[in-house]
């Protein structure tokens, strides 16, 4: 299973860093837009919608609401949307851990959906855009939540021991977590070191990886609870070793835009 898990990622990852790198904005946000739909198409199954009829229509109308918000200048504004919503997101998977709330009917599910799958889609476009070096930032993102996932997961193979939430998500502990903020920290004094920052500019940034890496933790427990809510243990079985595309782009679609969102507010460039 590990294996093959490496194996997948190798194989994809000098794929996604060649279209970041080599396509130009309307080309790379094609191919996000299709990731992104592939991933509302698991996702519109998980939320309850049955046939394709139902799974058809979630995928016009995040299309629809996508294209509706895809002007650069509200890029930000989405991107402040999508960091309340995962506050309430993280206040709702509390509540589910703790028996107090469910995951809702199917209605509240497909809108869940679009404030998920959006607002990734519209920041990721949005890095990619920005000048100068829009690029290396949206590279740098993808590089800090994939050590945090790692670390997270053979951390957390190794030294979990205390769940982090049993209801949601049983593989999950707070040592892995430990671990990927570490990850984050760790990748965030690199990229920050190579971009010349210094004394209280890196120490800001570092909050922003913090909170982005955590924010990664709420979207692929966000995820966790809609495939335990739809009794599965994967959203798809697309990518060997890792599931569905859900599965690979559930840290991503939190970490997105809250940093976009926070690169806005430290007033960086991209």
């Amino acid at each position: 299973m590990v294996r093959t898990r490496i194996a997948t990622a190798a194989a994809l990852i000098p794929m996604v860093v060649a279209g970041i790198c080599l396509l130009d904005t309307g080309w790379f946000a094609a191919l996000a837009g299709l990731v992104v739909l592939l991933g509302a198409w698991e996702w519109a199954a998980l939320a309850g919608c049955r046939g394709y009829p139902c799974r058809f229509g979630f995928l016009v109308l995040l299309a629809a609401a996508a294209v509706a918000v895809s002007l650069p200048a509200a890029a930000g504004l989405v991107a402040v949307v999508a960091c309340l919503w995962w506050l309430v997101g993280a206040i709702w998977l509390g509540a589910y851990q703790s028996g107090r709330a469910g995951s809702g009917p199917v209605a509240v599910k497909v809108l869940v959906g679009l404030l998920v799958l959006v607002p990734a889609w519209t920041s990721l476009v949005a890095l990619h855009a920005r000048d100068p070096g829009g690029r290396g930032w949206l590279l740098f993102l993808l590089i800090m939540v994939w050590i945090a996932d790692t670390a997270a997961f053979f951390a957390g193979r190794r030294f979990g021991r205390h769940r982090l939430a049993s209801a949601v998500s049983p593989g999950k502990s707070w040592e892995g977590v430990a671990a990927g903020l570490l990850g984050g920290v760790a990748a965030g004094i690199a990229f920050g070191l190579y971009r010349d920052m210094q004394g209280v500019e890196i120490l800001v940034f570092l909050i922003v990886c913090l909170g982005t890496v955590a924010a990664s933790v709420v979207g692929d427990l966000m995820e966790s609870m809609m495939k335990r809510s739809a009794n599965l243990k994967d959203s798809g079985s697309l990518l060997p070793g890792h599931g569905g595309m859900l599965d690979r782009i559930d840290s991503l679609t939190a970490a997105a835009p809250v940093f976009l969102a926070g690169l806005a507010f430290i007033g960086r460039p991209a």
